[in-house]
């Protein structure tokens, strides 16, 4: 069967919380040292070590950013929608739990 009028699909995400200067402490380093504009927001996916996965929201879209902290300061490894590059998340050792990676 084909479907005469395409199906689209949202994403909402949601966040209710009265400790919104602590929210604003946690993301601070990431949107600092990252250089994320201040019109998103991050919230850490995954942590394994010195890497994180962030989901960068903006008002209608988003992505994902892998980042390590090097000497106290995050350093952005790679950003995109899609799954990075294994030549890069095994040059930077990236663990496995982070991400899986595109051949």
């Amino acid at each position: 069967m084909i479907c005469s009028s395409p199906i689209i699909h949202r994403s909402v995400f949601f966040s209710v919380t009265s400790e919104l200067t602590g929210n604003e402490a946690k993301q601070l380093p990431f949107l600092r040292d990252l250089h994320i504009g201040p019109d998103l927001i991050v919230h850490v996916e995954k942590r394994v070590g010195d890497f994180v996965m962030l989901a960068v929201n903006a008002r209608r879209s988003g992505y994902a950013i892998i980042a390590k902290d090097v000497k106290g300061a995050w350093v952005k490894i790679w950003e995109g929608q899609d799954e990075p590059l294994c030549t890069l998340t095994e040059k930077w050792k990236v663990p496995t739990q982070i991400t899986s990676c595109y051949r």
